[in-house]
């Protein structure tokens, strides 16, 4: 399944400075001058390096200009690169504030630190010729492991820019797998194989929907079916791993041709916005499981699993039904700030690899429950089998409302 912070105290609104100027702003302008090795040197970056993730994300986040400085330079010392790695790995954990984190990545992709220190870091733990020496990669290659694998998730749209540093990786850690080093361990050697796996499908992918926008260009044809007689809520036959939604492109030049053909291309649109990530992430999901035995961390979906529908509730939504779930990590989430099944989050239920299915919405979120792993949802068939869930990354509620006006 799936999730978002809200809240503003007083005198902490985004306007609240002189002239206009929020006090982060103002806290980022007062950075600007700062030489970096002040504000992310070497003792700096050990003591954050312990922090929470969510600590992380915010302090990298608020020093950006030191960040993208301390990362413009193309040499580093082993140990700074290495703090840095174990750093933007750690602020990558970070549940929410995805919009800070996305700017993280933003900056590691555009900066000499990407494309001259850590290739030259990862190179180097071939030629460490001590084992103590080189066991000091054990740590950092993990760590680049869950960075690369963060930013195909948080960033499809820039994976070809790993390519190049992937061919490194794949070199290295052959080379130090071939010669029985201990830094690449078989857990670490596993989870460089699911990664490359799925670095793999998600080109595919990428080639199949550019395949498929060409196709929609020229889609003209007559709709199959009239967009009103569609339900809003996704069944079986719309997330089937072979399904192809009839969908056309919004109109750039010329014009509709009537209120129904306007009206018809924005409703199918705007259904495929939630229901396509959920078909994608199902599909997934499913090659995951048949290829290895086991599910991989996904790009449109979030997998729970142990879920039971424990009991009925009544609440402002009407008749719905509790029900338990787990999460890999869940004692990490901070589920007050995150944005994992919030009210109206679309949920899928399955007890055997979706090959049956049932849909709901997040009807309560009480903070006290979800931190037990206790959520309330709404749905219309009552059932009380073991499933797995998979939540919509793009929020149905808000699209519900804008599908029932059209």
């Amino acid at each position: 399944m799936a999730d978002r912070p809200r809240g503003r105290g007083r005198g902490q609104g985004p306007l609240r400075g002189r002239g206009g100027q929020s006090r982060d702003a103002n806290r980022q302008n007062e950075h600007r001058d700062v030489p970096w090795k002040l504000l992310l040197g070497f003792r700096r970056l050990q003591e954050l390096k312990d922090k929470e993730p969510y600590e992380v994300t915010l302090t990298l986040s608020k020093r950006k200009h030191a960040f993208k400085e301390a990362l413009s330079e193309a040499t580093h010392e082993n140990n700074i690169v290495a703090l840095f790695l174990r750093c933007i790995a750690k602020a990558s954990e970070c549940e929410t504030l995805r919009e800070s984190m996305i700017e993280i990545f933003v900056i590691l992709e555009n900066s000499l630190f990407f494309k001259s220190s850590h290739p030259a870091y990862i190179f180097s733990a071939m030629t460490e010729a001590s084992h103590d020496r080189q066991m000091h990669y054990k740590q950092p290659f993990r760590d680049i492991l869950t960075i690369v694998r963060d930013f195909r998730l948080k960033m499809p749209q820039s994976i070809v820019t790993v390519m190049g540093l992937n061919a490194i990786l794949d070199t290295t850690f052959n080379s130090l797998r071939n010669n029985s080093s201990e830094v690449v361990d078989d857990e670490m050697w596993e989870s460089y194989l699911e990664y490359k796996e799925a670095q793999e499908e998600s080109l595919k992918r990428m080639a199949t929907k550019k395949t498929k926008t060409r196709q929609e260009v020229d889609n003209e044809e007559d709709p199959p079916d009239d967009f009103r007689e569609l339900t809003i809520f996704p069944g079986k036959v719309d997330v089937e791993i072979n399904a192809e939604p009839f969908i056309r492109r919004n109109k750039k030049t010329g014009g509709y041709e009537n209120t129904d053909h306007y009206l018809d291309v924005q409703f199918r649109l705007l259904r495929e916005d939630f229901i396509g990530p959920l078909r994608d992430g199902i599909k997934e999901y499913i090659e995951a499981v048949h290829a290895t035995g086991k599910a991989k961390r996904l790009q449109e979906l979030r997998i729970y699993t142990d879920v039971q529908i424990i009991s009925p509730v009544c609440n402002n939504s009407g008749l719905c039904r509790r029900i338990s779930f787990h999460c890999k990590g869940m004692d990490r989430i901070r589920w007050e700030s995150s944005k994992r099944l919030i009210y109206g989050s679309l949920v899928c239920l399955s007890s055997d690899n979706f090959q049956t299915l049932l849909f709901a919405t997040v009807a309560d979120r009480d903070l006290k429950n979800i931190q037990k792993g206790l959520v309330d949802v709404k749905f219309e068939t009552d059932n009380r089998t073991i499933a797995n869930i998979p939540e919509d990354s793009v929020c149905y509620g808000r699209n519900n409302c804008l599908l029932r006006s059209l």
